[in-house]
């Protein structure tokens, strides 16, 4: 879908953290110290990523506003949900013909 982002956020402190994250199909790992305060929190990597994207756009585009206030998040508990939401993940943007957000549908 052109008008969302989904992604996985994987934390493992057993992980070393890689130099850069790789596209959907394959994963990201960031490894994070135990948690003090919210610098090591979901919100901060989030707002973290928001951040870097609005300044990237900003920088490179005429556009100066990408994100909604706030993020959906949900905690992937076994492996088969985790099948589940990548499945989902990879097959959404074949339904964006048919999302209300999509000016050619608006008339619909």
């Amino acid at each position: 879908m052109p008008n969302h982002l989904h992604g996985v956020l994987i934390i493992d402190e057993k992980i070393a953290p890689s130099k850069k994250c790789q596209p959907v199909q394959k994963h990201c790992h960031l490894s994070l110290p135990k948690q003090h305060g919210t610098s090591h929190t979901i919100g901060s990597i989030i707002r973290g990523f928001k951040i870097g994207v609005i300044q990237y756009a900003r920088n490179h585009t005429d556009i100066f506003s990408v994100w909604q206030p706030n993020y959906y998040d949900r905690i992937i508990r076994n492996e088969n949900e985790l099948n589940r939401i990548r499945v989902y993940i990879i097959s959404n943007p074949q339904k964006w013909n048919e999302d209300r957000n999509n000016a050619e549908n608006i008339f619909r």
